[in-house]
Order: C-alpha cells, then structure tokens, then sequence
C-alpha cells in the first residue's frame, strides 16, 4: 500500500512538471513581448543598453545549442522581470 501512494505520488508531480512546461507557443509570445517593451525601457534606461545586451545574446546563444525551450522561457522571463 505504502509503495503504491509513492508511485502515484510520484506519477502526480511528473504529470504536474509537465503542465507548467512552456510551449514553443507560449516562446514565442514571450519574444514578442520582450522585443516590443526592449526599446521602451533602454529610452527610458540607457545606462541598461550593455546589460540587457549581453543578456539577450546569451538567451540566442541558448536557444541555438539547446532545444530546451523551459530554459528559454526562463531566461526570457528573468529580462522581462528586469524591465518591469
């Protein structure tokens, strides 16, 4: 009995991680909004130009060695977080 509720524990996170997973979709989205609110926020912060730079070239460099697109998602996510 013990074993059976951990495999259906187990069996419930799995199914729950895949829920919160980002779809190439929902990817996308998230680059559409990062590449329109980008030009609004270096007008207003210039001194950030270099930094939200380097970051996006790191998120490209990810997205061209990588498929994961969750890790996309995140780093696409953390300069969103930085600009609002």
């Amino acid at each position: 009995m013990k074993n059976m509720l951990l495999i259906a524990a187990s069996c419930l996170v799995l199914a729950s991680s895949s829920v919160f997973a980002c779809s190439p979709e929902e990817l996308s989205k998230k680059a559409m909004e990062l590449q329109t609110t980008m030009p609004a926020y270096l007008q207003k912060n210039p001194g950030k130009a270099q930094e939200l730079t380097q970051k996006s070239q790191a998120i490209s460099a990810q997205l061209q060695k990588s498929a994961n697109v969750d890790d996309v998602c995140k780093a696409y996510d953390d300069l969103l977080a930085i600009m609002k």
